[in-house]
């Protein structure tokens, strides 16, 4: 399952209300930047300024899932 919420605040300010709840119900934010945009690196999301709250969780399932690859173990040096 996914959630996206999209928001966009007022004049940036990222403490308003309806911006605050979104953030808590996804668990993420993805910060759009401009100048990333302007110069055409596209999606312009800002990496520094965006995060995950599922992160965490998810990176044990994607190990579990890649040492279950072919190959996988010998690509991590095990």
């Amino acid at each position: 399952m996914t959630i996206l919420g999209s928001v966009s605040p007022p004049s940036g300010d990222f403490s308003e209300p309806v911006t605050s709840h979104t953030k808590r119900y996804t668990r993420s934010f993805w910060t759009l930047d401009v100048k990333r945009a302007q110069a055409r690196l596209f999606p312009a999301v800002h990496p520094l300024q965006s995060y995950s709250e599922d992160s965490l969780d998810l990176a044990a399932w994607w190990q579990r899932v890649y040492a279950a690859l072919p190959g996988g173990r010998a690509r991590r040096g095990q």
